[in-house]
C-alpha cells in the first residue's frame, strides 16, 4: 500500500480491465473481482483507487503502524491464497500532538508563574507551520509582545522568541525559515520563565478545553491534552453577620464586589447603613446558612473559626469552650461545585472571627464573621440585658460589654492627650485651626466636641479639654484629665484617663456603636482596616501634666 502519487518501476496498471471494486462497510473488506478472460499475472500490478468529489476512501481515525499486521490480503475462488498481512504499508497517524502537556508553577490564580510546555507532534513541523497556543484568560503583567522562550527545544524557534497577542490571547512560536525540521514523534520542551510576566486566569478546569494548540496548515486546533487546574479554591473575602446563639447567619450575599472599592472599608457586615454605603445588600431580617462561594468545591471540605486576631493554621486544635461549635455535617455543594453550604454552626460569644476553609489539603482564609448580641444598635449587652452604657470596668466589643484591662490599671493619676481625627466641619472662611480661640465657630466646635464626647463616654465634661486644633482634616488634640487629687482617685468609681481613651477607641472601632449615631461624631475617622477595627490599634496617647499656669504640657 502506498499513496497514489508514489512512482513504481515497471508498473502495470490493471485498472484498464478491473475498473471497479466492491467495498463491504460491515466487514471492512475491499473485493476485487478479475473478469472472465483476464488474469493477474506475476508482475507488479497497480490498482489506483481515486476519490471522486465527496466519494472515496477515508483513512481510519485510529493510527496504523508501518506494515500494520491488521491489514491483510487473501485470494479465494478459483485460486486460493491464504490470508496474510500486507507486507508493505505506510504509517497512518492523525495530524495531532500525541503529547501536549502544560505545567503552571505554582498553579495559583492571578499569579505570575513558570510556564512549561511539553509537546510531541505526530507529523513533521517546519516553516511556515508555526505553532500557536490559545491561552484564554491569561495576561501579561509587563505588556510584553515578544516573549523569551527557554527550554531544551528553544533552537527550533525563530530567535527563541514567542509572539504574544493580548487581544486574541494567542502565543505564537514561529519556526525558522529553512531551519531545522521538528520530526514526527520528537519530544519538545519549551519554557517561559516568571520574568516574562505571564499571569494565570482566575480559574481553569483540569485539562481545560479553552487552552488549545495548533500548527498552521498542518495540525488543526485541538485542546491541550494535559493541563492543571487553576483557582481550585474558595473565594475571598466573605463577610457574614450573625447573632449570638443563632445557628444561621443574616447575610444572603456574603461576597460584595463593590465593597473592595469602598473607602473607608466595610468593617461591620451587621450595619445596614455601612452595607448601603458600600453598595452591598443591606437586608438582615432573614436567616440563611453559611454558603461559601468558590471554584470546584467538594463535600469533603471543612470549615472552622478562630478569633480574628489569629491566623488560620493547619495545626489548629479547638480550645476548651471554643466560641463556635465544631462542624457536624458535610457541606452540600451545587452541581457546578461553585458553592458549599454548611449547617449547624453557632457561636456562644460575640466578636469578630476569621473563617478557615480546608480544601484538598490546603487551608484558606475566606473572610470574617461578625457575631453580635440581639440588642438593637446602639444598645450593648451586659449580663443578658441591653443597656446604653457598659459598666465602668468594661468596654463594648461587637455590641457586648467585655472587661477592659486598662480599667484595672494603676494609671488613675496620669492625664493623657489624644489626637482625634475628624472630617472638616462645614464652616465658611479659613480652617478652624487657623482662627483665634475666641472665634465663635471655634468655640461652638469645642463646646460640641466636649459635651457630646462626655455624654458618649458617660463622664463629666470637665474631664475633657481641647488643647488645640490642627490640620489634617481636623485633628482635635484632646486632654483627658484625672478625676481629682489622690484622695478622690482612691475612692472614685469613674474611669481613668486611659480607660476613657480605651472606651473611645472601642466606640470608634464599631461603626454600629452609639458614637456613629451621634450627629456630631459621625465625622470621626472610621477604622481604615478590618484588623484596626478588631484590635483597636490607633495613635497612642501622650502623657501630659498640668503646669502651674493651667496649661497641660508633655
Amino acid at each position: 500500500f502506498s499513496p497514489p502519487e508514489t512512482a513504481v518501476a515497471n508498473e502495470y496498471d490493471i485498472s484498464g480491465f478491473i475498473p471497479t471494486a466492491e467495498w463491504d462497510q460491515i466487514t471492512y473488506e475491499l473485493r476485487i473481482t478479475v473478469p472472465v478472460g483476464n488474469a493477474v499475472v506475476r508482475r507488479t500490478n497497480i490498482l489506483r483507487v481515486r476519490a471522486l468529489g465527496n466519494a472515496g476512501f477515508m483513512l481510519p481515525l485510529t493510527a496504523l503502524a508501518r506494515d500494520d499486521p491488521r491489514l491483510t490480503i487473501r485470494c479465494y475462488n478459483n485460486q486460493y491464497i491464504k490470508e496474510e498481512p500486507i507486507k508493505i504499508s505506510p504509517r497512518v497517524v492523525q495530524r495531532t500532538f500525541l503529547v501536549s502537556k502544560f505545567e503552571y508553577l505554582p498553579p495559583i490564580k492571578e499569579s505570575i508563574f513558570l510556564f512549561i510546555m511539553r509537546l510531541q507532534p505526530a507529523v513533521n513541523i517546519s516553516w511556515p507551520q508555526d505553532i500557536e497556543i490559545q491561552l484564554r484568560g491569561f495576561r501579561n503583567s509587563l505588556s510584553k509582545q515578544k516573549i523569551e522562550i527557554t527550554g531544551a527545544s528553544r533552537h527550533y524557534i525563530n530567535q527563541a522568541e514567542g509572539l504574544w497577542n493580548e487581544s486574541t490571547e494567542i502565543l505564537k512560536l514561529p519556526m525558522i525559515f529553512n531551519g531545522d525540521v521538528i520530526n514526527a514523534d520528537e519530544m519538545l520542551e519549551f519554557k517561559i520563565e516568571e520574568s516574562q510576566g505571564f499571569i494565570l486566569p482566575s480559574k481553569l478546569q483540569k485539562n481545560d478545553p479553552s487552552v488549545r494548540i495548533t500548527s498552521l496548515n498542518n495540525i488543526l486546533w485541538e485542546p491541550v491534552k494535559e493541563s492543571p487546574m487553576v483557582g481550585n479554591q474558595p473565594y475571598s473575602p466573605h463577610r457574614f453577620c450573625m447573632l449570638q446563639y443563632e445557628d444561621a447567619v443574616r447575610t444572603q450575599f456574603p461576597i460584595c464586589s463593590t465593597a473592595k472599592d469602598c473607602n473607608p472599608p466595610l468593617t461591620d457586615p451587621c450595619n445596614p447603613e455601612e452595607l448601603t454605603r458600600c453598595g452591598c445588600d443591606s437586608r438582615l431580617d432573614e436567616k440563611f446558612n453559611f454558603t461559601i462561594q468558590g471554584f470546584n468545591l467538594e463535600d469533603t471540605d471543612t470549615m472552622h473559626f478562630v478569633p480574628y486576631e489569629q491566623l488560620c493554621n493547619d495545626s489548629y486544635t479547638p480550645p476548651y469552650l471554643s466560641s463556635f461549635n465544631q462542624q457536624q455535617y458535610k457541606p452540600i455543594t451545587t452541581k457546578e461545585r461553585d458553592s458549599a453550604t454548611f449547617y449547624g454552626f453557632r457561636s456562644i460569644h460575640a466578636g469578630y472571627f476569621r473563617m478557615c476553609y480546608s480544601h484538598v489539603g490546603s487551608l484558606f482564609d475566606v473572610g470574617i464573621v461578625s457575631v453580635r448580641p440581639s440588642c438593637e444598635s446602639p444598645y450593648v449587652m451586659v449580663g443578658g440585658t441591653c443597656v446604653e452604657h457598659c459598666p465602668k470596668s468594661k468596654i463594648p466589643v461587637a455590641g457586648q460589654c467585655l472587661r477592659d484591662p486598662l480599667a484595672l490599671s494603676d494609671e488613675d493619676g496620669q492625664a493623657l492627650m489624644l489626637p482625634v481625627v475628624m472630617s472638616d466641619p462645614a464652616v465658611a472662611g479659613s480652617h478652624l485651626s487657623e482662627r483665634e480661640t475666641q472665634d465663635q465657630e471655634v468655640r461652638y466646635f469645642v463646646y460640641r466636641f466636649t459635651y457630646e464626647l462626655a455624654r458618649l463616654l458617660n463622664c463629666e465634661p470637665s474631664r475633657i479639654k481641647v488643647a488645640s486644633l490642627s490640620k489634617g482634616s481636623t485633628v482635635v488634640n484632646a486632654i483627658f484629665s484625672t478625676v481629682g487629687d489622690e484622695d478622690v482617685q482612691a475612692t472614685t468609681t469613674s474611669r481613668s484617663p486611659a480607660a476613657l481613651i480605651s472606651l473611645l477607641r472601642a466606640l470608634q472601632s464599631d461603626t454600629s456603636s452609639s458614637l456613629y449615631k451621634n450627629v456630631f461624631f459621625q465625622n470621626i475617622q472610621k477604622p481604615q482596616t478590618q484588623m484596626q477595627a478588631v484590635s483597636r490599634a490607633y495613635t497612642l496617647p501622650m502623657r501630659v501634666r498640668l503646669c502651674p499656669d493651667g496649661v497641660y504640657r508633655a
